[in-house]
């Protein structure tokens, strides 16, 4: 439980709201209001860091149990979450505003952004040594 509450502390917390006000400031910068959107930032922020941090929860846990299998749970889990988040982005690739396309690429952003923490934190798990 030890690493659970370093991990999700000291990476994923920082990182997230580092990422969210850098987000906000490149918007403001280029003109878009994050208010018009159709998820706001604060939700999709919100609902990614908590994604993230039930898979490193979840891999950690596997790890304690049978370490031979994170990697292809990391696999099936971050499928499901693409598949969950499929369905988050159906309607907002049907919009036709004129920030449509600077939404679209918001969430795509936000996406590959919690995809690059898990996986360096799975990278890491992969790395330790086994607890014997």
């Amino acid at each position: 439980m030890k690493l659970v509450n370093k991990t999700l502390f000291l990476v994923l917390i920082p990182l997230t709201v580092l990422f969210y006000l850098v987000h906000i400031q490149v918007l403001h910068s280029i003109g878009v209001k994050p208010s018009t959107f159709y998820y706001s930032l604060e939700l999709e922020y919100c609902c990614f860091a908590f994604a993230t941090a039930v898979i490193v929860f979840v891999l950690q846990k596997i790890k304690q149990k049978n370490f031979d299998t994170v990697g292809l749970i990391f696999l099936w889990i971050t499928s499901i979450k693409m598949i969950a988040c499929f369905f988050a982005v159906r309607p907002i690739l049907q919009l036709e505003s004129p920030t449509a396309s600077i939404e679209k690429i918001n969430f795509f952003v936000i996406f590959i952004l919690f995809l690059a923490i898990e996986t360096a934190i799975t990278i890491n798990l992969l790395n330790e040594k086994k607890e014997f």
